[in-house]
């Protein structure tokens, strides 16, 4: 028998497992009404912020509202699924920045 795990490789956060939901299904506030909502009960992270800025651009929606952003980036943070390359090289190139802003501090 063979034992086989999976291999754990990061962390989709709950507010982009919500967006890509809504991608996926096709899901948008001008079929429903606008009834399609997300709340984030926290300021999001760096790169949350970005990602969800970076999608509304990208599949011209609203998911979030606010530029404000605690500003930490966290490990095993991911992309969704067949992410498209220009929002990757996107948030990578902010998470640069990020760490070239904070090596000058």
């Amino acid at each position: 028998m063979i034992d086989e795990k999976p291999i754990y490789v990061g962390h989709l956060r709950a507010e982009i497992l919500l967006i890509d939901y809504l991608l996926k299904n096709n899901i948008n506030q001008a079929d429903h009404l606008n009834l399609v909502e997300i709340s984030i009960s926290k300021i999001p992270c760096l790169l949350c912020s970005s990602y969800i800025d970076a999608l509304n651009k990208k599949y011209h929606r609203y998911f979030y509202s606010s530029d404000a952003t605690h500003g930490k980036a966290y490990t095993k943070w991911i992309y969704r699924d067949n992410e498209d390359p220009s929002i990757i090289n996107l948030i990578n190139d902010k998470l640069i920045e990020q760490i070239q802003h904070l090596i000058k501090k």
